[in-house]
C-alpha cells in the first residue's frame, strides 16, 4: 500500500466537494522529491477518475515511480499529455 492509497478515499471526497461547491474545472498538482512521486501517483488516479475537466502536474526532482510498464500505463491514462520534470 502506498502513501496515496491510505488517503485516496478522503482526498477523492475532498476534491469532489471542492469541484461541486466552487465550480472548479482545473486541478493543478505539484510536488518536490518524494512529494513529486506522490503527486505523480495522485495525478494518475485523479485523471483516471475524471474528477476534473483539466488536471495538470508539475513536479521537481521526483523519485522514480514504477517501471516501464507503469510508465506506459501512466501515459495511456494521461492521454499522452506532456510531462515535464524539472531536476
Amino acid at each position: 500500500m502506498s502513501i496515496y492509497d491510505e488517503i485516496e478515499s478522503d482526498l477523492t471526497t475532498f476534491l469532489q466537494d471542492i469541484k461541486d461547491n466552487h465550480s472548479i474545472d482545473t486541478l493543478f498538482l505539484t510536488g518536490v522529491n518524494a512529494g513529486g512521486s506522490v503527486a505523480s501517483h495522485a495525478y494518475l488516479k485523479i485523471k483516471a477518475q475524471k474528477l476534473f475537466r483539466n488536471t495538470r502536474i508539475t513536479v521537481f526532482d521526483p523519485i522514480r515511480v514504477g517501471n516501464d510498464k507503469w510508465d506506459s500505463h501512466y501515459n495511456q491514462i494521461a492521454f499522452n499529455e506532456t510531462r515535464r520534470y524539472v531536476t
